[in-house]
């Protein structure tokens, strides 16, 4: 019963033998072909920080105004960010409104309060303060999350924005609080 019947075993040579594929002896157990491991490069991250400023620094020294001019650009420009977010939407109706009789008319029209409370058009609410200055320019308040804004409008457009409540400028060709957009005046206001 049994004994007739022959069995064969194959036994694999060891880890470290010779490969047929390799020719190369005691290379480890994976039959002779080892991986090569990549290297990481390793930047430490307080490194790339310092080299990342360094060279904002360098490009800020540069521009005008230096290093200080860029902050302070910056700042402004949160601020005005901010400001835009909470400015009240009345204030751009009310804009629209009268940059749109500007455009009709080729002036702004005096208006009596009673006048701005019955004027086709105008819903820009009770929040709005008009001032107006001349047959080419007025001014509009409003509140804002920031406190009180003037808004200038000059020849059909809006100049800007300005934090506080401003009356007509006294020289149209310098409106201070409010400057021309591209002009060298100092950046202490906010566009609109």
């Amino acid at each position: 019963m049994g004994a007739d019947r022959a069995y064969f075993v194959r036994i694999a040579p060891p880890p470290n033998a010779t490969s047929a594929a390799g020719g190369r002896a005691g290379l480890g157990g994976d039959g002779g072909h080892r991986r090569r491991r990549r290297r990481r490069i390793h930047i430490p991250v307080g490194f790339l920080v310092v080299v990342l400023v360094g060279a904002w620094f360098v490009w800020a020294q540069v521009q005008e105004g230096g290093a200080r001019g860029q902050i302070q650009h910056a700042i402004d420009d949160a601020r005005g960010a901010v400001q835009r977010a909470s400015t009240d939407p009345g204030l751009r109706r009310a804009a629209d409104y009268f940059n749109a009789q500007y455009a009709r008319e080729g002036r702004y029209e005096q208006m009596s309060d009673t006048d701005l409370r019955d004027a086709a058009g105008a819903d820009w609410g009770v929040g709005v303060t008009v001032l107006w200055c001349n047959d080419n320019a007025m001014v509009l308040q409003s509140m804002t999350g920031a406190g009180s804004l003037s808004r200038l409008l000059l020849n059909g457009s809006s100049l800007g924005d300005v934090l506080g409540e401003h009356a007509c400028p006294v020289d149209f060709s310098n409106p201070l609080p409010w400057r021309f957009p591209g002009s060298k005046q100092p950046r202490s206001l906010l566009t609109g």
